[in-house]
């Protein structure tokens, strides 16, 4: 019987291995968490402040990174690139999220997440104002944005940057679970090196302050199915010393792609 089991167990791999052979990685970018629960930065932090007048703090809200802007700093070419910002190396796929607070009394005063490989491409996505969320960059040097109202002033608004190959999609949530497109976009090339992370942009009368709970980073593997015309479901089945294995090859449209 054990000499059965163990043919089977070989026979069992075998077919495994065949099942893996028929799907291709996409490079994914590796994960990184801050809960901005310590009273010092990260490592894998930089705070680009250009004017040297913005500033960043972990302990004037207990919890959170609160990126402080001065007056007249924005993030685009129509006005300047002065916005101070926490920003970290990304490569490959990712998904970028975050939640943001503050008391956004003027369409000035904007906060959230930042996608970026230099001034001619990069994106922005973005709470402003009390009730208005803002998906705005620059595509090889072509500006392009997105502006949607929300239903209420959501307070903290929850933001996703998820990148895919060349696709860069931006959501907003009220509670971080349900999550609302605002944009979709082709951009960038699979193979940069970008950087990624959170900013406070201030274009209105007085000294802005945006509070982030959180920023993670984690993997946006994709998985590619071949051949491009699945040939449907395999299940193998068996008890290999009181294991129980499934191998299942997953039937989808031609030239699947399934997420994880």
């Amino acid at each position: 019987m054990k000499k059965s089991r163990f043919i089977f167990a070989i026979a069992l791999s075998a077919v495994a291995l065949c099942l893996l052979s028929q799907v291709n990685s996409v490079a994914a970018a590796p994960a990184y968490q801050d809960e901005f629960t310590d009273s010092s930065l990260q490592s894998f932090w930089t705070f680009t402040n250009p004017l040297g007048t913005g500033s960043y703090s972990l302990t004037a809200n207990s919890g959170y990174l609160r990126i402080t802007a001065p007056t007249g700093v924005g993030l685009s070419k129509t006005s300047n690139f002065n916005a101070p910002r926490m920003l970290q190396p990304v490569t490959g796929d990712f998904v970028a999220t975050t939640s943001v607070s503050g008391v956004f009394s003027q369409t000035g005063f904007r906060g959230g997440l930042l996608v970026w490989k230099d001034t001619n491409n990069y994106f922005r996505l973005e709470k402003y104002g009390s009730n208005q969320v803002l998906m705005y960059g620059y595509i090889n040097g072509v500006e392009t944005y997105q502006t949607g109202t929300l239903p209420s002033n959501y307070t903290p608004l929850y933001l996703k940057l998820d990148r895919t190959g060349t696709t860069l999609n931006g959501y907003w949530s009220s509670d971080g679970t349900t999550w609302n497109l605002v944009k979709q976009y082709t951009v960038f090339n699979p193979a940069d090196s970008l950087q990624t992370g959170l900013f406070t942009i201030n274009v209105g009368s007085t000294v802005f302050s945006a509070d982030f709970d959180y920023f993670h980073v984690t993997p946006a593997s994709t998985l590619s199915v071949l051949p491009e015309t699945p040939l449907g479901v395999v299940a193998v089945v068996g008890t290999m010393f009181g294991a129980f294995a499934v191998f299942s090859y997953r039937k989808a449209h031609p030239k699947a792609i399934v997420k994880l």
